[in-house]
């Protein structure tokens, strides 16, 4: 019996909120689980009301949402988020634009421990973007066949992990450069341990942000100073001692939107 057909219903409902989460996903997912259990408008209503959600900090969301005694609902329910990941992103093939630049963001997890995102440090030698935080990718040349080709070529040149190794599963939106350089971000899944050949020119090193606590912690506004000297703010996130910003940091930015929407766990 669904909650609209109970007249005795008295619109009790009590949520237990963790912090370190987003609070936009609530809506998103009361929503999918209200369609599931023909969960009433009226009942969205007042759950809305009580919880307060458009008050909410983006830290919060509801963890477990009890209706009437009848619905318990986890937010780490057994899920396939990797599933819903994937539905959140651009399909390669729409994927594209003005972008002359792609880059692949490479997620992957080893035996048991966390899925993680690669990330690597640019050289003093390069031209530009120098000691920077990126991912591997670079201009499109000519005999490129589209730009997540561009992508696989050049993170084989970069790092060498060949394309075979590589499940290209979607883009995120293009990110523009303070240059005014529209850069697309592609998507791929890995199975590490894989081995990694850097171009010793290009690439300092390789470190591994673990998608949880990408999660966990939302990039901040930080002012930064650039290899020009010219200070910069804008989302910022520092992990082992690096600093991550700019287009790269705009990208994490949208990739963890999608994670939290797609109800990341270590536990899928």
């Amino acid at each position: 019996m669904s909650l609209r057909d109970n007249k005795n219903m008295d619109g009790r409902l009590r949520a237990d909120v963790a912090e370190r989460k987003d609070a936009f996903v609530l809506k998103n997912f009361f929503r999918r689980k209200r369609a599931l259990h023909d969960f009433a408008e009226d009942a969205f209503l007042s759950f809305v009301r009580i919880t307060r959600f458009h008050n909410a900090s983006e830290d919060k969301c509801v963890r477990e949402l009890i209706v009437d005694g009848k619905y318990t609902l986890s937010y780490n329910e057994s899920v396939d988020w990797k599933k819903r990941f994937k539905e959140r992103l651009i399909p390669i093939a729409s994927a594209g634009g003005a972008s002359r630049c792609s880059v692949l963001a490479l997620i992957g997890r080893e035996s048991e421990k966390p899925h993680s995102l690669l990330l690597m440090k640019r050289t003093m030698e390069v031209d530009s973007h120098r000691g920077q935080i990126c991912f591997p990718g670079g201009y499109r040349e000519e005999g490129d066949e589209s730009l997540s080709y561009t992508a696989l070529r050049e993170t084989f040149e970069e790092i060498g992990v060949a394309k075979e190794n590589v499940e290209v599963v979607g883009a995120l939106q293009p990110v523009l450069t303070r240059g005014s350089v529209s850069i697309l971000p592609f998507i791929g899944f890995i199975d590490f341990p894989i081995e990694f050949t850097l171009s010793r020119s290009e690439v300092e090193r390789l470190f591994f942000l673990p998608l949880g606590e990408l999660v966990k912690n939302p990039l901040r506004n930080i002012e930064v100073m650039t290899e020009s000297g010219v200070k910069f703010k804008g989302p910022t996130l520092i992990w082992e001692g690096e600093t991550v910003w700019g287009a790269t940091a705009r990208m994490l930015v949208e990739l963890r939107e999608h994670l939290v929407a797609s109800q990341f766990s270590e536990d899928d």
